[in-house]
């Protein structure tokens, strides 16, 4: 019996052994046919490269594995099995190819490059070229120069085939010296790469910059960072040839007081610390650089591509005029138009064209400016790299619609008219953002419809109205309301997500229970039935672990049904209110995966079943970062609107408003902002998300989210939280006592730099410096207006108020004032206008004397009694009575008064007259008609004035005195105090003039009523010189008069009107192209001018108008004197006329003079030249001192 169980095991084993061999030989069979099926894609792949074709076609992927699948079913295989298989062998034979690619690329490049730059490694230069590298995807060697020169020559004499170097800059404008080289090269651009610039000031060891005495560093980064270096009037500027040369030397002398400005790679190359980052003018700098070689480059491609030219000019202004004719005739995009002045005042200038060269259109163009051009050059016709970044989904779209609106923004009616381009250009810009043909056709007929015919709201543009129409149909078409999760069911509510792969599932399931804890104070249970993708149900997990809700753990040997079943039942055993359950992610042509997620659905029967696509508005890389869609909301953002009201709801969900509470009291009761109040600030601030967030709610500046300061925000909310937990109760009660050894100790316990703590100090300040404010002016209260002077015997007070809607002032009730820094009430009595502006009567005032004690206070009301203002509605915070009403608070002067930059006050003789009637007119001694102002009242009131305005000047304002004049202007800016006498225009009584009067000027030889208006000429001309009132100091300079210059004619829209029509050129003239010729017109000037100094004799040949004839005088004699500088300089001259010295004033670049020749150069400086002026009544003669 044993024997023949012996002979059974025997034959099994047999058997099993029979089995092995069979499967080794399939085994070897299927190795075989790999490696037939690998050298088939080898082959595939040399095809695909000969032929230029991608490497990877997904849906014939995609049909393979249908097919596969399919195959499997008949034959018994799991369908999921055939597909992890196939998709592992695909991925194999992708993998080959890219490797054969790879390959083929290096052999092409075998002959390895050499691509030369300006200065050693780290430089910009040197980032330029590894950036133009990596574009190319070639392999370079890198050569290094020691100047631009030597870049150009290393390419020309063969010893490197590309030459990287730097046109221009954001902050400091092209770099001049590249377009003399460019001129005289035989090279040609074949490239650009635009490298954002990121100044840092580094040095051997971290110390304060107090420290540093000696900074090294290129000239382009002085220039780009020169309002930082200002800040230090004590460092001395040393030039180098690069910033990596700079940064060798300080090295190489190893000072604590030296420093470099360059960039961070310097850092990381050479070992220097950093003490300041993002130090550039303006913190979006780039550089554009261009590569050039021997050989053009010819592009046939429709992508956009960039020629660039250079050439001379003769006659500059009218030939240069003729080229811009030329290009705008043509419709050709101008991208860069400058010029350099060589040392022979030759202008080079340099232009890139957004056409290719290849196109009959710009071969036409350069023939007929080679006609025109005394020297033209083509440089190359190379692909742009664009310096913009990457924007949300709806920028293009928002730019289109506001473009758009612009057509009707001036009409009064909204007419089909007036409309049908406007809708045209909506269409378009729906089109392009790729918005589905039928819900355009909807939206457009419903907002033409609404649109036609509409009369417009008074408190609103046409502009509004039609955006308007056009947000209620965006909402429309997006859903009226937003529909919220529903929870309702028995629990647990189950909520499923699908979606495709790499959608972000896993992490939307952790953001959604995080969400619907919060606003629900619901119990959430998540589970995952991602059995196929690696670590899926791992990552799931510790994402419930950081959001602190329950998790279902599965493992990938379970079905997705049983994983639900358990997860259900584990949900009811822990009480949880909400199930959700994380998907496997699948496209709609995998059958097997489509069936799986349908019996999910029916099993699980889900409440809520939510689609997870990609580009998801609202969502952030946090876990809280979760918004609700809002179809209001979209509509705002799309048609660029504020983001105000989700900042809000946010606000109100996140904000410990018992915080706020608490300070808002404390404020109240006089108590300082301290240390522990800005702490908590912090800790607020880090629940909202940090400056991150209210950055992205209100910047409009795109760079902003690409600046370090965004990208260590968090750090820096750490930082400041460690330095204040460093200190002791008593520092942050009171952080005046912060000095060095406390600084030291605080910067060693927060592990942080003295720096920091300054920073953090000098923050606080400022902060403290509004919470101040807010304590004195009290919370919660809003200024109404304000009390002026006493109107009439009965008490009567005149009311001035600081809103344009008068209609709605007596409806804020109560009143209050601030006595003794209390809050008082006040009641009136009666009030009705009078002129411009109200009288008031208070309760129990009755008379003058009592009234007058009400005299200059400003009234407040509660700020929860104002409606919301209208767009129009705005307060200002002084006020000027009667004429001074409209220059104090409208127009250059009006602003500067609102901003504080100036102040401006108006005393009334009136108020300093002592006769019953408050009169201030008498007759003047000698009779005859008119009137003048009484002595005593306005003699008290200058006195009065020049009390409140220590050493102030006193103007005059009449006829007689000087002329005012551009040049006058400028001296009166330099006084930082004056005190305007605004009398009877024709004159006031002389004895004030003698006593008080310090200075008499007129704005023209003719009578006014009063001096008013010419205090408002000479306020308005001041006010827009001082720093701040203007925006930029460009809008000023280029005004008439400022170089005591003409301006030139100008003209608006429309093009043609009444038959009469603007210039071809200013038609064509961008405003780059405009200053280029402005400049030019300010250097040929300044070229008719000779180099002549005090002591030279010089011939001055000025052309004389005489009626309608005009004649050119000639004036010859010693120069005494230059002033000032620029276009707006003067000197005198001074010449031996009948035996006495005569001087005369010329305007260096008056158009009224012909040339200025020197026709001896002096032998005695400016300091040997005295004279003794002896002036006589108005003669001024001059005698020369005889010794």
């Amino acid at each position: 019996m044993r024997y023949l169980m012996d002979k059974q095991t025997m034959l099994s084993k047999n058997d099993l052994l029979n089995f092995r061999n069979e499967i080794n030989n399939i085994d070897e069979k299927i190795v075989m046919l790999l490696a037939k099926r690998k050298k088939l894609v080898l082959d595939i792949a040399q095809s695909k490269i000969q032929n230029n074709q991608p490497i990877r076609d997904v849906n014939r992927e995609k049909n393979l594995l249908s097919k596969l699948t399919s195959l499997g079913k008949k034959k018994n295989l799991d369908p999921n099995y055939i597909i992890r298989l196939f998709q592992l062998i695909i991925e194999e034979s992708i993998l080959t190819q890219k490797i054969l690619l790879k390959k083929h690329q290096k052999n092409k490049n075998t002959n390895e490059s050499i691509i030369s730059f300006l200065g050693p490694k780290g430089s910009y230069s040197h980032i330029a070229a590894s950036k133009y590298e990596k574009q190319n995807l070639k392999n370079f060697i890198i050569k290094e120069c020691l100047n631009f020169s030597e870049v150009i020559q290393s390419v020309e004499n063969n010893e490197s085939n590309y030459a990287i170097l730097p046109v221009e800059n954001s902050c400091s404008g092209p770099i001049d010296e590249i377009f003399y080289i460019l001129k005289n090269t035989n090279l040609f651009i074949v490239g650009e790469v635009n490298v954002y610039i990121d100044h840092c000031l580094l040095a051997i060891e971290k110390v304060e910059l107090n420290i540093i005495k000696k900074i090294y560093s290129h000239s382009q980064p002085f220039k780009q960072c020169s309002n930082f270096i200002s800040q230090f009037p004590n460092w001395k500027l040393e030039y180098t040839n690069s910033t990596t040369d700079a940064i060798k030397k300080v090295i190489k002398y190893n000072k604590i007081t030296n420093a470099v400005l360059g960039s961070e790679i310097g850092n990381q190359i050479y070992g220097l610390k950093v003490l300041c980052k993002n130090i550039s003018n303006q913190k979006n700098n780039i550089t554009r650089f261009i590569c050039l070689s021997k050989t053009p480059l010819k592009i046939y491609s429709n992508n956009k591509v960039k020629t660039t030219i250079i050439f001379t000019l003769e006659k500059e202004l009218k030939k240069l005029s003729e080229i811009i004719l030329i290009l705008e005739k043509e419709k050709i995009i101008v991208k860069m138009l400058t010029f350099y002045n060589t040392k022979n005042e030759e202008k080079i200038f340099y232009l890139d064209i957004e056409e290719n060269l290849s196109s009959n259109t710009i071969q036409n163009i350069l023939n007929k400016i080679q006609k025109i051009t005394k020297f033209i050059k083509i440089l190359g016709c190379y692909p742009i790299e664009s310096k913009k970044l990457v924007r949300n989904m709806f920028s293009s779209l928002t730019e289109r619609l506001s473009k758009s609106l612009r057509n009707i923004i001036n009409k009064g009616r909204l007419t089909e008219d007036n409309i049908k381009d406007t809708i045209r250009e909506v269409r378009k810009a729906l089109l392009e953002a790729d918005v589905t043909l039928s819900v355009i056709k909807t939206f457009i007929k419903n907002v033409t419809k609404k649109s036609i015919g509409y009369e417009i709201n008074k408190s609103l543009t046409p502009g509004q109205e039609f955006i308007k129409i056009v947000r209620n149909e965006l909402i429309l078409a997006m859903g009226e309301k937003n529909n919220d999760l529903n929870l309702s069911a028995r629990p647990p509510a189950i909520i499923l997500i699908v979606g495709l792969q790499g959608t972000g599932k896993t992490t939307t399931v952790a953001k959604i229970a995080k969400w619907i804890q919060n606003k629900y104070k619901k119990k959430i249970l998540i589970t995952s039935t991602d059995i196929y993708r690696a670590a899926a149900i791992k990552q799931l997990e510790i994402l419930s672990n950081q959001i602190n809700t329950d998790f279902y753990s599965s493992n990938i040997n379970q079905k997705p049904i049983n994983i639900i079943e358990e997860a259900i039942k584990y949900a009811q055993l822990k009480l949880c209110d909400v199930l959700l359950i994380d998907t496997a992610g699948r496209l709609h042509v995998d059958e097997i995966m489509m069936n799986e997620i349908q019996q999910i659905q029916n099993f699980s029967k889900p409440i809520e079943t939510l689609l997870v696509v990609d580009s998801m508005m609202g969502t952030g890389e946090k876990l809280t970062n979760l918004e609700i869609f809002h179809p209001e909301r979209m509509a705002d953002k799309i048609l660029g609107m504020n983001k105000v009201v989700s900042m809000i709801k946010d606000i109100e969900e996140k904000i410990n408003q018992s915080n706020l509470q608490n300070l808002t009291k404390k404020l109240k009761k006089g108590h300082d902002f301290n240390l522990n109040d800005f702490l908590i600030q912090i800790k607020e601030m880090k629940k909202m998300g940090g400056l991150n967030y209210f950055i992205d709610k209100f910047s409009n500046n795109k760079m902003m989210h690409n600046s370090s300061l965004l990208e260590n925000d968090e750090n820096t909310l750490n930082k400041i939280e460690a330095i204040i937990y460093s200190m002791t109760p008593k520092e942050r009660n009171n952080p005046i006592i912060i000095k060095g050894s406390r600084k030291r100790r605080i910067a060693l316990g927060s592990g942080t730099q003295i720096q920091d703590i300054n920073k953090l100090l000098k923050n606080f300040d400022d902060i403290k410096k509004i919470m101040k404010k807010i304590k004195n002016n009290g919370i919660g209260k809003m200024i109404l207006g304000k009390i002026g002077r006493v109107y009439g015997i009965l008490g009567w007070l005149n009311f001035f108020s600081f809103t344009e809607n008068q209609e709605t002032i007596f409806s804020y009730f109560p009143w209050f004032i601030l006595k003794n820094k209390k809050w008082e009430i006040i009641k009136l009595k009666n009030w009705k206008q009078h002129n411009n502006h109200f009288i008031i009567q208070i309760n129990n005032i009755t008379n003058r004397s009592l009234a007058s004690k009400w005299t200059n206070t400003e009234v407040f009301i509660s700020s929860n009694q104002l409606p919301k203002l209208d767009q129009n509605e705005y307060y200002w915070n002084d006020i000027i009575q009667y004429m001074f009403h409209s220059v104090s608070n409208y127009g250059v002067t009006g602003k500067a008064i609102q901003k504080k930059i100036i102040d401006l006050n108006c005393l009334n003789p009136r108020d300093f007259a002592k006769n019953k009637y408050k009169s201030i007119d008498d007759r003047p001694y000698g009779g005859g008609p008119g009137m003048l102002m009484s002595v005593e009242p306005l003699y008290l009131s200058i006195k009065y004035a020049k009390s409140l305005l220590k050493n102030a000047t006193v103007i005059y304002l009449s006829p007689q005195g000087k002329k005012l004049n551009q040049n006058n202007i400028f001296k009166l800016i330099k006084k930082k105090k004056i005190i305007f006498i605004c009398g009877r225009y024709e004159g006031i009584d002389q004895r004030i003039i003698d006593s008080l009067v310090d200075e008499e000027w007129s704005i023209g030889d003719y009578i006014l009523t009063g001096g008013e208006l010419a205090a408002m000429v000479i306020i308005d001309s001041i006010a827009r010189f001082i720093p701040g009132v203007i925006h930029t100091k460009k809008s000023i300079e280029k005004e008439s008069f400022y170089n005591n210059l003409l301006d030139c004619p100008h003209y608006t829209r429309p093009k043609k009107i009444y038959d009469m029509i603007v210039p071809d050129v200013l038609l064509s003239v961008e405003v780059k192209m405009i200053n280029i010729i402005r400049k030019i017109e300010e250097e040929q000037l300044k070229k008719n001018v000779p180099n002549f100094r005090p002591g030279d004799t010089v011939e001055v040949k000025v052309w004389v108008i005489e009626g309608a004839k005009k004649r050119l005088q000639s004036f010859e004699g010693i120069v005494i004197a230059i002033k000032n500088r620029f276009l707006n300089s003067s000197f005198t001259i001074r010449k031996i006329s009948n035996g006495e010295a005569v001087e005369r004033v010329f305007q260096t670049h008056s158009y009224n003079i012909d040339n200025i020749t020197i026709k001896r150069k002096g032998l005695v400086r400016k300091a040997k030249l005295y004279f003794l002026r002896k002036r006589t009544g108005k003669s001024a003669r001059i005698k020369e001192k005889i010794k």
